[in-house]
């Protein structure tokens, strides 16, 4: 069988998508909704011997206990030396889906909701979630860009940085 797609190398760094705080959820079958953790968003690589570490996680960890976290798995932008960032959301989450069809934990699958955003907003209010993050199903993946992730928060809480100071 022959490959359709050359290998790429992976890069060494992809800037992140962002999103756009905002006031309620979009509605329509183009937009697709997920949980909005609290916790940390990073992007995750696979060495090429398939050995994972969690020391630097480990380090990061307030507790020191790694086993008890949990990996929230919600896009997926190269696979096999294949490039999906032009490729619409949908296609990435089944690529995403398919590979995580067995894991078990720490390696969680985010599933998602298509359309019906405020309602699914709401339902994340009632179970006291932090909120949702809307994405546009059939977007790229747009490092930097603002508009095509929205999040819409249920604890409207202040964000800010704690920044300390020694002479």
């Amino acid at each position: 069988m022959q490959r359709r797609t050359p290998l790429l190398p992976l890069p060494q760094w992809i800037r992140p998508q962002l999103t756009q705080l905002v006031d309620a959820a979009p509605e329509g079958e183009q937009w697709l909704h997920e949980i909005k953790f609290d916790g940390y968003r990073m992007h995750a690589r696979v060495g090429p011997d398939g050995i994972t570490s969690f020391s630097m996680i480990q380090l990061a960890s307030d507790s020191g206990n790694a086993a008890a976290l949990v990996f929230f798995l919600f896009d997926i932008l190269y696979v096999d030396g294949e490039d999906l960032l032009a490729r619409p959301l949908t296609d990435r989450k089944t690529r995403l889906a398919a590979l995580l069809s067995n894991a078990t934990s720490p390696l969680q699958y985010c599933d998602h909701q298509i359309g019906r955003g405020r309602e699914f907003h709401k339902q994340a209010c009632a179970m006291s979630l932090e909120g949702i993050v809307s994405k546009r199903a059939d977007a790229p993946y747009t490092p930097g860009n603002r508009g095509l992730w929205l999040k819409v928060k249920c604890l409207h809480r202040e964000e800010f940085v704690v920044v300390g100071w020694t002479a």
